[in-house]
């Protein structure tokens, strides 16, 4: 995705997202695409697969979160540095 603005959909509403959306919004050719991927299902699978990943990471590394100050401080830790890997 962009970085620094709101997300921006793949395909106009209503439409289903193709190949070339895709291959458009990454800036890439359908042979890149092809090279990785049979079909747009394909990476969608490998997408969610990535995605899941990142989510274990992060709840792997939540802390505990006792109700005073250092719980809070230990979330916060977490929250931010949660947010600064997704900028990334």
């Amino acid at each position: 995705m962009d970085k620094g603005g709101p997300p921006v959909p793949l395909a106009p509403l209503g439409r289903a997202v193709t190949v070339d959306d895709i291959v458009r919004r990454a800036k890439a050719s359908h042979g890149t695409f092809d090279l990785y991927f049979t079909n747009k299902d394909d990476f969608f699978r490998a997408l969610s697969a990535e995605a899941m990943q990142a989510m274990d990471r992060l709840s792997d590394e939540f802390p505990v979160v006792a109700a005073d100050a250092a719980g809070r401080a230990a979330l916060h830790r977490w929250v931010t540095a949660s947010c600064d890997a997704a900028q990334s």
